[in-house]
């Protein structure tokens, strides 16, 4: 099968949660300092001049504030303890020109991180074990320099964490025939990822991948972030703007999807805005998915729901294949405008729920091809 089909998107995880375990040093000076740093035990680069030593110098529970008035931060992050990592007036931190790859036994691949927090023991870039950390990234713009990996890159990888990413910015993560991504989550991680613009990512926006196997998948909470793609028809891998897959779970609920794209017909469709694959349990709701090959999709999985979605200038509205007992309710599946359309949902499943869809501007409203399935009471 083509790597690039959507059946084989790949992307990962993200994450935000509010509240940091441990109790935050009472050193002085915190309370202190510029505007903005309120709370922060370690500031950069008033402490120390780049983000790295600012993390190294911080106690478990700390909160490390980076100034965006010493930025650009040209440097990988690597976060192996528990903290909150918070900007103050939007600092960027750039990838290097070659970071460090680290490798994790829930991916076969090797990642090149400019965010990296992970719980476990890290030996020549190999993270291992089963502890986990607790970490919250906030007020950030990354910037991944539109460079190109060995073999894949991406703005915020956590494993093992429990946390969030928040109200940040990852872009230009590269667009050119490698794998990127913006943020990604793996192992034994419970983590949100909200209020987030994610921008320029050639596989995967925002995702969380078990690996199907014996590892622990990752839960995330996906909600109110704008995730674009930045590549054209034809030019990127087929990218997923959010995916939950390989037995992660989680929600994906009220973000703006948009631009995935690389097909121009209904044979070379391929992307998709978001994608449910090999995962179960996982609800899609309220998300405004627009100008992707496939808007909303369930691939290989079972249990999961896709409600009151929008989806606009698609190939194909929704895609349910080889998945059993999944909802499509009430969503909104339009392609009036771009003359993209083929097919407004496509049903290769079993015992299926396609109900009270408002489905337009398609070729065919419904292709269903599957079995059992419950087709009733939708709408043009």
């Amino acid at each position: 099968m083509d790597r690039r089909s959507v059946l084989k998107g790949v992307g990962l995880g993200g994450l935000t949660v509010a509240g940091l375990g441990g109790t935050a040093s009472a050193r002085p000076g915190r309370g202190g300092g510029p505007p903005g740093t309120k709370g922060c035990d370690v500031v950069v680069p008033d402490d120390e001049s780049t983000v790295q030593a600012g993390v190294d110098a911080a106690s478990t529970g700390d909160t490390v504030c980076v100034r965006g008035s010493g930025g650009p931060y040209v440097e990988q992050v690597v976060v192996d303890t528990s903290l909150h990592l918070r900007g103050v007036d939007d600092p960027t931190i750039r990838a290097p020109s070659s970071p460090p790859a680290f490798a994790v036994p829930e991916s076969g691949n090797e990642w090149e991180p400019v965010v990296f927090a992970y719980g476990g023991t890290e030996s020549g870039g190999v993270v291992t074990g089963s502890d986990t950390v607790t970490v919250t990234v906030s007020g950030l713009e990354i910037d991944g320099d539109d460079r190109q990996p060995d073999d894949r890159s991406v703005g915020v990888l956590v494993r093992n964490v429990s946390g969030s990413v928040s109200d940040t910015t990852v872009r230009n993560m590269g667009v050119g025939g490698k794998e990127t991504f913006g943020v990604i989550a793996y192992g034994d991680s419970s983590v949100t990822v909200r209020g987030n613009e994610v921008r320029e990512y050639e596989r995967t926006g925002i995702g969380a991948n078990g690996d199907s196997g014996t590892h622990p998948a990752p839960t995330v909470d996906v909600v109110g972030n704008t995730v674009e793609a930045g590549g054209g028809v034809g030019e990127a891998g087929g990218p997923n703007g959010i995916q939950i897959g390989f037995g992660a779970g989680g929600t994906v609920r009220d973000n703006v999807v948009a631009d995935n794209r690389y097909g121009d017909s209904y044979n070379s469709a391929t992307s998709a805005g978001v994608l449910v694959f090999a995962s179960s349990g996982v609800a899609v709701r309220g998300n405004d998915v627009r100008n992707s090959d496939i808007g909303v999709a369930s691939a290989a999985a079972e249990n999961n729901r896709f409600v009151r979605n929008r989806v606009d200038e698609a190939i194909v509205g929704a895609y349910l294949a080889g998945v059993n007992n999944n909802k499509l309710v009430n969503n909104e599946l339009r392609d009036e405008d771009s003359n993209l359309g083929a097919v407004g949902v496509l049903n290769v499943g079993e015992n299926n729920k396609l109900i009270s869809n408002t489905i337009a501007g398609f070729d065919t409203d419904i292709q269903d091809v599957g079995s059992d399935s419950k087709v009733h009471a939708n709408r043009p």
